[in-house]
């Protein structure tokens, strides 16, 4: 090879490499969220919602399984959740917007009132835009909690009966999908599939029981079901290898069907 030869391959290498530099620049400034976390080695999650996110403790359930399954980077879980309230409360809050505007959230969870994407799709919907303009504003990723349907029984039945309600749960759980797809196409956002995930275990597995008495709330194995659900949706790990289980509540039978059902759901959305 000439001298000539070599000083244009040795060249040719370093374009290269100046080239894919370039590209990792360009990547990370499009990126903000893959700066935050190799800094500080965290995955910041915000849940902003009711009280339906925090029965039975589901964000430390969450927090268990990952660390069982040595999820990193480490997910640190922040939690807005007032008793009983609708999405453009968070709108109206102060804490709520000022927390999103912080700026350091990887994912923002948007969790709305169990009713609300049915009885009222219209000011569901637009307190989801407006909120997911303000997670945006920030570089962080949007995701809406799919939540389920009601069981039969008491008040319930009167909710039900109702013509946005469809009937039953099955009925009822495939008008919020619907509902929450519609927002998340909207928004460039994603949904967290839970309530998919209870009307698969309903449907195969109805010897786990999944709502307390009252047919709303989460029963032990409906909080480890959704905590499961979410492993995957945030961190990609497969639920499936955690031998974590709560414990009370949940049997170790129960919970290996509850984390395979996860991992289909998710996976296959």
């Amino acid at each position: 090879m000439s001298r000539k030869q070599a000083i244009a391959l040795n060249g040719s290498g370093k374009s290269r490499s100046n080239l894919a530099l370039a590209c990792l620049i360009l990547l990370l400034i499009a990126n903000p969220i893959i700066r935050a976390q190799d800094s500080n080695n965290k995955h910041h999650i915000l849940f902003i919602g009711n009280l339906l996110i925090t029965v039975n403790s589901m964000p430390n359930q969450l927090k268990s399984i990952c660390q069982d399954l040595g999820v990193a980077p480490e997910l640190e879980l922040t939690i807005i959740a007032k008793s009983n309230v609708e999405l453009d409360y968070h709108l109206k809050d102060k804490d709520s917007l000022n927390t999103i505007r912080r700026g350091e959230w990887d994912t923002i969870v948007f969790q709305a009132h169990w009713l609300e994407p049915l009885s009222d799709y219209e000011k569901f919907a637009l307190a989801a835009e407006q909120l997911s303009q303000e997670a945006k504003a920030v570089n962080a990723r949007v995701a809406f909690f799919e939540t389920w349907a009601l069981q039969r029984g008491g008040t319930n039945d009167d909710i039900l009966a109702k013509e946005w309600a469809g009937g039953d749960f099955y009925a009822m759980q495939s008008r919020l999908r619907a509902a929450f797809e519609k927002i998340a196409r909207k928004t460039g956002g994603r949904v967290v599939p839970v309530g998919d995930a209870w009307e698969l275990v309903v449907r195969e597995h109805p010897e786990i029981i999944l709502h307390s008495p009252n047919g709303l709330a989460p029963s032990g194995c409906g909080t480890y079901l959704t905590a499961c659900v979410f492993t995957i949706f945030l961190t990609g790990e497969d639920p499936r290898k955690s031998t974590w289980v709560p414990s009370y509540r949940v049997t170790e039978k129960e919970a290996e069907i509850l984390r395979e059902v996860a991992y289909r759901v998710v996976s296959e959305n």
